[in-house]
């Protein structure tokens, strides 16, 4: 079993590294969109057919940006609750009310991101081929086994958090008899 400050030591980087996610997944979105024109041409190849990135226009762009801010918005509510998870556990308050919530919100949202993901995919793919003309224009639907496996983890995840709350509730009440 890891000592306390060996614990305490990991908690805090995995806290400052989902500070460092929490910065990087809104500018590496807001960056795929800006520099939409040098970006491989396969990029979004799953989202339909190839699409010349210079028809694509600002207004296109902004929308798909947004589009894939949801997903994104998502991971960042789901890390700060994480993050306070691990500043909870470098406290060394690793079972305490408010690290137990953090991870059940976290495993909520890492549910809901991985069900948005397939959603924000088939609605890129009609802002990206909005421009063409009608009888052109796509629909992607996709879900993959990645998907189905992200939906267990996610669900696995939930689960574990219920079960933290519960075993929390059972040493607080434990600890109420004298």
């Amino acid at each position: 079993m890891m000592d306390h400050a060996k614990r305490g030591g990991f908690a805090r980087f995995m806290a400052t590294s989902t500070l460092v996610l929490m910065v990087l997944a809104p500018a590496v979105t807001a960056s795929i969109w800006i520099f939409l024109d040098v970006l491989p041409p396969d990029t979004f190849m799953r989202l339909g057919p190839a699409f010349d990135p210079q028809e694509i226009g600002v207004g296109a762009r902004l929308i798909g940006f947004l589009v894939m801010m949801v997903p994104t918005a998502i991971g960042l509510y789901g890390l700060a609750h994480l993050r306070r998870t691990f500043v909870e556990s470098a406290a060394g308050h690793s079972f305490s009310k408010a690290s137990v919530d953090g991870f059940r919100r976290f495993a909520w949202a890492v549910l809901f991101y991985v069900i948005s993901v397939p959603v924000m995919k088939a609605a890129l793919s009609v802002v990206l081929s909005f421009h063409n003309p009608p009888g052109q224009r796509v629909l992607a639907i996709e879900l993959s086994s990645n998907d189905v496996i992200g939906l267990f983890l996610a669900g696995l995840l939930v689960a574990v958090g219920h079960i933290f709350a519960e075993a929390r509730a059972l040493a607080e009440e434990n600890a109420s008899f004298v």
